[in-house]
């Protein structure tokens, strides 16, 4: 599977945050643009896209209501790198590659991101590379 790159696309970087006002305004003042700010009812957190001209986009995760998967990234810190996100053109062949990679798990499902345009997205952890999110391009509910 040397093909890969043509269909797994990196995406974002989430960040556990547990103030979401204050990490807007860090991140604003390093030159990222947010322009909403959404809750994920499915996951439990309020979920903030920021974009950058000359730096990677970020998805900032604070928690909502109940409890939600960064809890325990958060118990840790109060800022947290805890994802990197790829997006996939064909996901059947993106998942086909990490279960030949070995040791991947799936720790969530696909579900509906609304912060993501109602795209679905799923997670997956291995002790080689921490999490990883894969975003379904062309899914929609």
């Amino acid at each position: 599977m040397n093909n890969i790159n043509s269909v797994m696309k990196f995406h974002h970087i989430g960040i556990a945050v547990k103030d979401m006002a204050r990490a807007k305004s860090f991140y604003a003042g390093l030159g990222y643009k947010f322009n909403r700010t959404f809750l994920d009812p499915l996951q439990k957190v309020i979920v903030a896209l920021g974009t950058h001209t000359n730096a990677p986009t970020i998805e900032l995760v604070s928690p909502g209501k109940g409890t939600s998967p960064i809890d325990a990234y958060l118990k840790k810190a109060g800022h947290y790198f805890y994802h990197i996100c790829y997006s996939s053109s064909d996901i059947v062949k993106t998942l086909r590659y990490l279960q030949k990679q070995g040791h991947f798990i799936c720790i969530v499902k696909p579900n509906v991101a609304v912060a993501l345009g109602n795209k679905k997205v799923s997670f997956y952890f291995s002790e080689t590379t921490g999490l990883i999110e894969i975003l379904e391009e062309h899914s929609n509910k």
